[in-house]
């Protein structure tokens, strides 16, 4: 049997990586018919999507950014990046291609990441620098980075034009896959259990506090 720990990626993973590379299938699909040649990918909910995980926690750290490059082409495999020091949370993810930056140490804690460089330098690497990339830019789609940040990425890339994502990535992620739809019945199943087990909790004197510890604890024991 495999030892998860010695795993390089994909450990403790939310779904097989077959599962994962059906959902980059399907948005690169997508995106060539839109004449996008990749997509640029920031906020957690879509790295967590396409990239695997759980890489939820990494998303606390908000002077930190997370990119996900996934090229149209399928010739190239997607990049996950992000700030280096967290070369062993990127395990769980099922993608291969993952780099790391460093930090400037004589700038501020605030403008001391060099994650606009380096996300620049992978697409250029790719030959993207002229090319139409997609970014949520648009309805339901926030950036996870500073407005700064996006306009000094931007600026980086001035042969490249930038399109909206927001009508593909909703367009794919409305429509669950047997995978999810078995995920999304336990959850509601462990949800149903859980507030019965905090309705059979209630007596007189009891908090509320009390109530959602006993559902809270619930949910968290059935996983």
């Amino acid at each position: 049997m495999n030892d998860p720990l010695k795993a390089t990626h994909g450990i403790y993973a939310e779904f097989p990586a077959a599962e994962y590379r059906a959902r980059i299938s399907r948005v690169r699909a997508k995106m060539a018919q839109a004449g996008i040649d990749a997509a640029i990918l920031t906020t957690s909910e879509n790295i967590r999507y396409y990239a695997g995980g759980p890489l939820t926690d990494l998303f606390v750290d908000s002077f930190n950014i997370f990119y996900l490059i996934i090229p149209t082409n399928s010739a190239h495999e997607p990049i996950l990046l992000m700030s280096s020091g967290r070369e062993g949370s990127s395990r769980t993810s099922w993608i291969r291609d993952r780099r790391f930056w460093g930090y400037d140490q004589n700038a501020s804690i605030i403008s001391q990441s060099l994650n606009i460089s380096t996300a620049v330098d992978a697409v250029k690497k790719l030959g993207l620098e002229r090319s139409v990339l997609g970014m949520e830019l648009d309805c339901g789609q926030r950036l996870g980075m500073t407005l700064k940040e996006a306009q000094e990425f931007q600026a980086s890339l001035p042969g490249a034009k930038f399109h909206p994502l927001s009508e593909i990535i909703w367009g794919l992620r409305e429509i669950k896959s047997p995978a999810e739809m078995e995920r999304l019945r336990r959850a509601s199943a462990i949800t149903c259990h859980a507030f019965e087990q905090g309705f059979d909790a209630l007596r007189p004197g009891v908090t509320e506090l009390e109530i959602a510890s006993i559902v809270r604890a619930s949910m968290f024991a059935q996983g």
